[in-house]
């Protein structure tokens, strides 16, 4: 029978630890699901994505796309990477200034005016839902938690928003050649001796004050994004397939429990990613190997 959420409670909050990251920082994870507004959070970003497309101009949707935008790069020996990751990007999001986007954006496409209330009442109704309970108590916390389903796809109108009016500019004027986004991970294509990058990190971090850039730089000539890592090596850019240090490769084992498909997906991904990036044999003897050990 289909899960009607008769019965909402509070959202659970647990910790993530992230043992890859100096000082071991905790990711807080809320579980929405079976809170009051789950259900309306999920129709929000149903019907924003209908009645208020936005143009994904800037972002990378999987690894794929970025191998194919970056190998569309004429090659040059003084090209640099380096990344920005935005700190806790969901809580930082200021909730009065994406009201106004979003009205803006109502307008723009033609909605009704009782829609375009209804958009921004539903909007305000989530965004105040900052509560959470850990053991027995419950806490209000002061700033939006960024909770439910609804919180990438307002985010993402905001960030659009940042991109379209005053990123874009910045990268004009430090002549930038490429400007990939995935969520809060951007990667940044630039010329040695043409970008000062820390210059460029100060423009992104006065552009409001909510939200902090920060940067990460070429460790040995290469950069990881996703699940790939790239590097500039003469007279081309390579990639080569990346894991974080806390990952186990562990796959479901074929005795257990789980239904067929989820056993097989594992291998699937480990069989027909390799084909998938242009990686040197080199490396794809490696990963070969390393496949076949698990």
């Amino acid at each position: 029978m289909k899960n009607l959420n008769l019965n909402p409670y509070p959202p659970i909050i647990r910790c993530l630890i992230k043992i890859h990251k100096t000082h071991s920082p905790n990711r807080p994870i809320v579980n929405w699901k079976e809170a009051p507004a789950y259900k309306l959070a999920k129709m929000l970003t149903k019907k924003l994505g209908i009645l208020i497309p936005i143009p994904y101009i800037f972002n990378i949707k999987n690894s794929i796309q970025l191998v194919e935008d970056l190998l569309d790069i004429l090659f040059d020996k003084d090209l640099k990477f380096i990344s920005f990751d935005i700190e806790n990007m969901y809580s930082n999001i200021p909730i009065t200034e994406l009201t106004k986007i979003i009205e803006v954006m109502c307008t723009q496409n033609r909605l009704n005016t009782e829609i375009k209330d209804e958009i921004i009442k539903i909007c305000n109704i989530l965004t105040k839902q900052n509560y959470f309970q850990y053991e027995d108590l419950q806490y209000i916390t002061r700033r939006w938690t960024s909770h439910g389903t609804s919180h990438i796809i307002l985010s993402e109108i905001y960030l659009q928003y940042l991109e379209n009016t005053k990123i874009f500019y910045i990268l004009l004027k430090h002549q930038i050649i490429g400007y990939f986004r995935y969520l809060d991970d951007i990667l940044i294509l630039y010329k040695n001796g043409v970008t000062n990058m820390c210059d460029m990190l100060d423009a992104f971090n006065k552009i409001t004050p909510t939200m902090t850039f920060t940067m990460e730089e070429e460790v040995n000539t290469s950069i990881d994004l996703l699940d790939i890592s790239i590097s500039i090596d003469t007279p081309k850019i390579s990639f080569n397939v990346y894991r974080k240090p806390t990952t186990t490769d562990i796959i479901i084992p074929n005795d257990s429990c789980h239904p067929p498909e989820q056993k097989l997906a594992g291998i699937r991904y480990l069989v027909n990613h390799l084909p998938t990036y242009p990686i040197n044999e080199i490396n794809k003897i490696k990963k070969k190997k390393k496949n076949m050990t698990q």
